[in-house]
């Protein structure tokens, strides 16, 4: 169980440079890997909140990897500016990496870590004081991979469940969710998510926008697939790890702040969906149904056409 006692901040007593020079020198105990695209504006705040956190005398020796896909919105000549000082706490490397999606620019920073632990971050990512239960918890366990509640504008996001066909049917089509509405009150998108419990539990499915997982368990499910661009990577991940026979720990009760889909907000509707399906195509080859859901895309199409057709009627 985690440590329930509230975690206070300890400054170190010594000089700045000192505290830099030994942290650099330091074989990493955690790789923070930040992969990011045209989200100057986040990533400016989650580098700030492991400053803030490194300044305390028990945050673990460190290193952070930003693994930018080719961004546009001046992130690269921000790196480039950040002070010598703030780069020594963190031990800041950062990574050119051409737009091949996000697992592609995760594996870029993966092949780079030095660390035991990689903390696979999303730019919109802030931490709290709650990384150092998190941390406790992963060095006196022999826990593998880790997740934590995101909290949002709209509430706290949980772990979710395993990513099947049929939920794909029901979460990400316009039938399905239809039917989901009509027939069985949306019982298809609430059972998705685990409820919240402020114990640790295994799930199916940890968030993507923060991932704890021990080097070995990467080595042994795998890099990230560059097959896919960005959705259902991080299902087809999961499932690999189980496949491995690591199970996934969900701490509830600890929490990191989310911009929540930074990535969607910087594409329109139609490469959202486009990528989407893209994904659920990808997933559905690798996991030995593609034909089916080829079907229930052209199912979907023609449901969708059909709305349409009589909203316009009905005008």
């Amino acid at each position: 169980m985690i440590d329930p006692e509230p975690h206070t901040e300890q400054r170190p007593n010594v000089q700045d440079k000192d505290l830099e020079e030994s942290n650099r020198k330091a074989i990493p105990e955690i790789s923070f890997i930040i992969t990011s695209w045209n989200s100057l504006v986040y990533l400016k705040q989650c580098l700030a909140s492991i400053e803030m956190l490194s300044e305390d005398r028990s945050f673990p020796a460190h290193e952070v990897i930003v693994a930018d896909g080719d961004s546009n919105d001046g992130t690269t000549e921000y790196l480039k500016t950040i002070p010598e000082l703030t780069k020594l706490r963190l031990n800041l490397r950062a990574l050119s990496c051409p737009n091949f999606g996000w697992p592609y620019s995760a594996n870029e920073g993966l092949k780079a870590a030095l660390g035991e632990w990689i903390a696979l971050t999303n730019p919109d990512l802030v931490f709290t004081h709650d990384f150092f239960p998190l941390w406790r918890f992963a060095s006196r366990t022999g826990h593998q991979v880790l997740s934590v509640g995101l909290r949002t504008n709209t509430g706290i996001q949980s772990a979710n469940r395993e990513v099947t066909l049929s939920r794909m049917f029901f979460l990400w089509t316009s039938l399905g969710k239809w039917l989901d509405r009509r027939l069985f009150s949306w019982y298809y998108v609430k059972s998705f998510y685990y409820n919240f419990s402020r114990l640790p539990m295994y799930v199916d499915h940890p968030l993507a926008s923060f991932i704890l997982i021990k080097r070995d368990a990467i080595l042994k499910a795998g890099f990230l697939s560059n097959r896919y661009f960005l959705y259902l990577a991080d299902s087809d991940f999961a499932k690999r790890l189980t496949k491995a026979n690591i199970k996934i720990v969900h701490l509830g009760n600890l929490t990191f702040l989310h911009g929540e889909g930074y990535s969607i907000r910087e594409r329109s509707k139609d490469a959202y969906l486009r990528l989407m399906k893209r994904g659920m195509m990808q997933y559905a080859r690798d996991w030995s149904y593609p034909s089916i859901l080829q079907a229930i895309f052209l199912l979907d199409k023609l449901f969708s056409r059909a709305v349409a057709y009589l909203s316009s009627d009905g005008d």
